[in-house]
């Protein structure tokens, strides 16, 4: 490709119009635009149905879900502009926006297509360098419902699953109503042979589109609606069968079965999930960190509560001193629930420090994208107990330990057996998952998590005191001193017996 650009190019870059048309996704389109202002040259917001979609607005409305608010976006630079209306076809809505825009390219993204900031340059970038340009293509990165699984599928990089997103803008450009986004320069004709970016460049590049519609079940449906994402064509059961009896179904927890039945994309039966180990665009793990799963604003569930709680009793019972937190098991990934460790850390702030263990690389990947503003945590990459043994040849001491690690009862119990040592008089240890009854007698057989019924077992035998603050789901033990006694006694006679028995002269 031929250097076209005058010597200024790095000075002068070329301006970009976004034209983003958005019925519902108010939190994804707000991410969005927050990503691309600082490239942009002007946003066009172009709000409202298509004829398709009408029943996904309110009568005389644009949107279900108050993507009206856009209107209240920060627009220090006065680059938005929001058109708002009812149009017959998606091509329809962004042809009314072009009378409105003057950049030298037009840029079309749909409320949940993102790109990292990093592509987002080196594309403004490319286009200054290479200003005969006339189109640019993307392949794209589909996710499922959460941003920890990536739907895989080889008819993603088939044509009519390519998307066309920056076009050249000339007069008379105009959108034809089809759903591929075809451009028709109606200036230059056949004149003049289009330099067209194709998908497999900008992917040779490392550039895609981030797609992150399965998030939003408004977003979801409208794309069914347009046909525009899932081709019923593709599977045994209609669009609206797929959205009811798969869509709505599906969870990390359901997807190996749902799979089984039906594909998580119609647009190819064979189709399926797989975790999804790449970077994700800066502004959705700022998403991550402020909405849940369902796209509400995040609130902590009533376990995390629990460990606030406890970490607050421990902070106040400490006044003087930083607050020790040890942690086996960090955020393992973006849609988890409780995200402890970003929890404790700015709970705490300056009054502690948390030091997190894992084996997963991915997890403390994620940890430290959800954790990024935390400067009070330290990540440690090793399995736990290996980490636990050098802890304790350190002499480190903490104020609070949740274990939280894999789901085996043995790996629980030497965790808690090598913590015990290095809690300070007056802390607290709990653990998660425990998996026992309310009322402190028995085994839950209702959850999947149980890895706490060796410690349990073992704190009842030598009468020790604990609480079940998460209705059994948490096991918490107040390190006070005849608690601390019969502890460290129970766990010398447990290591004497284990000692003496690999004495023995087997065989």
């Amino acid at each position: 490709m031929t250097n076209t650009a005058g010597k200024n190019a790095y000075d002068k870059p070329v301006k970009i119009s976004f034209i983003l048309p958005v019925q519902n996704g108010l939190s994804l389109l707000q991410n969005n635009l927050c990503n691309i202002y600082p490239c942009a040259f002007e946003m066009v917001v172009v709000l409202g149905p298509t004829q398709a979609c009408s029943n996904l607005a309110p009568p005389g409305g644009t949107s279900l879900d108050g993507s009206e608010e856009i209107r209240s976006f920060p627009d220090p630079d006065n680059k938005l502009r929001i058109i708002t209306g009812r149009w017959e076809f998606e091509a329809d809505k962004l042809n009314a926006a072009l009378s409105y825009v003057s950049g030298d390219y037009v840029w079309i993204i749909r409320a949940a297509e993102m790109y990292r900031n990093e592509d987002l340059k080196k594309i403004q970038f490319l286009l200054t360098q290479h200003p005969t340009i006339s189109e640019v293509h993307f392949t794209r990165h589909l996710f499922s419902k959460v941003m920890d699984l990536e739907i895989v599928s080889r008819r993603l990089t088939e044509p009519r699953n390519v998307y066309r997103r920056i076009f050249r803008r000339r007069q008379g450009l105009c959108f034809e109503r089809n759903m591929t986004l075809t451009a028709a320069d109606l200036l230059n004709g056949s004149a003049e042979p289009p330099l067209i970016l194709e998908a497999d460049q900008t992917a040779g590049m490392g550039l895609r589109l981030y797609d992150y519609t399965f998030l939003s079940p408004l977003i979801t449906a409208e794309r069914l609606m347009q046909d525009t994402l899932i081709r019923a064509d593709a599977a045994e059961m209609d669009a609206g069968q797929w959205y009811e009896q798969v869509y709505q179904r599906w969870l990390p927890g359901t997807r190996a079965e749902l799979e089984q039945i039906a594909p998580v994309w119609l647009g190819d039966p064979k189709a399926r999930s797989q975790p999804y180990l790449g970077p994700h665009p800066e502004v959705m793990v700022e998403y991550a960190r402020t909405f849940d799963l369902s796209g509400r604003p995040y609130r902590p569930p009533y376990t995390m509560q629990n460990i606030l709680d406890a970490a607050g009793t421990i902070r106040d019972r400490f006044p003087s001193e930083r607050i020790e937190v040890l942690e086996t098991g960090t955020i393992r990934c973006y849609h988890e629930g409780g995200q402890s460790t970003r929890r404790l850390s700015d709970f705490l702030g300056s009054r502690g420090h948390i030091t997190t263990i894992d084996l997963s690389f991915y997890s403390i990947r994620v940890s430290k994208e959800m954790c990024r503003y935390a400067s009070n945590v330290t990540w440690i990459y090793s399995d736990s107990l290996t980490a636990l043994d050098t802890m304790l040849r350190e002499g480190r001491r903490f104020h609070m330990a949740f274990l939280d690690s894999v789901n085996q009862k043995q790996i629980l119990f030497e965790e808690f057996r090598r913590v015990i040592p290095m809690m300070i008089r007056d802390s607290v240890v709990i653990i998660d998952d425990a998996g026992i009854t309310p009322d402190g007698r028995g085994i839950r057989t209702d959850v999947p998590a149980q890895k706490g019924h060796l410690v349990w077992a073992f704190l009842r035998a030598c009468q020790a005191e604990f609480h079940l603050p998460g209705s059994g789901t948490q096991l918490a033990i107040p390190m006070h001193q005849d608690n601390f006694y019969r502890i460290t006694e129970a766990l010398a006679s447990i290591s004497k017996a284990v000692s003496q028995v690999q004495q023995l002269p087997f065989g």
